[in-house]
């Protein structure tokens, strides 16, 4: 089974979400971007990513109840005992999490069924004020 590299990025300056990445890759330190329906304004004349006006988000290669791909940055709902909204970060010892409060990490698999993505951290940050 082949695992499915995919990328976006936020660009801070437009305040947008750029899709269709096909290559975001380190690099000594450095990123170089390759997306198919866009040219790399923050690149140089190689391509390579100087790491400031973008925020790039990697594919989790998890989909969520309703089939929507999952990157980091999401902010998705799930349900344990009852529901909450996180936002999708990486964890050496658990990797794709949520959290149900700060305290609580869970791995992000564990909760697919209930998982859904309704937004993101750079779009929608009003998902994530206390309530």
């Amino acid at each position: 089974m082949s695992r499915e590299f995919k990328f976006r990025a936020w660009d801070k300056e437009e305040k947008k979400m750029l899709y269709n990445m096909e290559r975001a890759i380190a690099l000594d330190g450095s990123i170089y971007i390759e997306a198919d329906d866009w040219w790399c304004k923050f690149c140089d004349d190689k391509g390579y990513y100087n790491g400031e006006d973008v925020e790039i988000m990697q594919y989790t290669g998890i989909k969520d109840s309703k089939g929507i791909k999952i990157y980091e940055g999401d902010i998705v709902r799930f349900q344990f005992s009852q529901w909450y909204e996180s936002p999708v970060y990486w964890t050496d010892d658990r990797g794709w999490t949520v959290h149900s409060i700060k305290v609580w990490e869970y791995n992000l698999a564990s909760h697919i069924s209930t998982c859904e993505v309704i937004g993101n951290i750079y779009e929608n940050p009003e998902l994530l004020e206390i309530r």
